[in-house]
């Protein structure tokens, strides 16, 4: 059977901004991620939280797609075919730049290494790296980090409030 298309868009248009796919699934993905000991980690977990922290910052940007009127994405296919997590951060940082503390110039630079080298491991954890327990858990921690940083920032109206596009990047 199938949902009628003006089923699904009265669904969508009722419902809160943090009611998409990309934030439900990123979320549910953390829950089973947390869950994870020693004994029962593989190496694919690592690729599975660094695409819960892709979907984040899609389910964060499509929030604001529905939620700001002026806030386009950068293209059509940008959430579904982009997987460049530092793509995605930039696109926040420049349409809604309270949404990251701002830090030193030295701090953002070795921010965005980390989020390059984090699209890089995301397939090398599944075909030829091998990251540690460890590894996986700081990452885990971080992309917990970023959830918590992206729900506060739309839980407390920000978003809908954010409409001064005149602050750019820090750097």
């Amino acid at each position: 059977m199938n949902i009628p298309i003006s089923v699904i868009q009265t669904v969508e248009n009722s419902a809160a901004p943090m009611d998409n796919s990309y934030f439900n699934h990123a979320e549910k993905a953390i829950q089973a991620l947390d869950m994870v000991t020693p004994s029962s980690y593989c190496y694919d977990y690592m690729s599975n939280a660094i695409n819960a922290l892709e979907r984040l910052y899609k389910g964060f940007l499509k929030a604001a797609t529905k939620t700001c009127d002026w806030y386009r994405l950068p293209s059509e296919t940008f959430l579904t075919d982009d997987h460049d997590i530092l793509g995605m951060v930039l696109e926040i940082k420049d349409n809604f730049p309270d949404v990251f503390p701002r830090v030193e110039r030295e701090v953002w630079r070795e921010t965005k290494r980390f989020l390059r080298d984090l699209r890089a491991e995301y397939s090398h954890a599944r075909y030829d790296t091998y990251p540690t327990y460890e590894e996986f858990r700081s990452v885990l921690e971080y992309v917990k980090s970023q959830q918590k940083l992206l729900t506060d920032y739309i839980k407390q109206g920000t978003l809908e409030e954010t409409n001064d596009r005149d602050m750019g990047l820090d750097y």
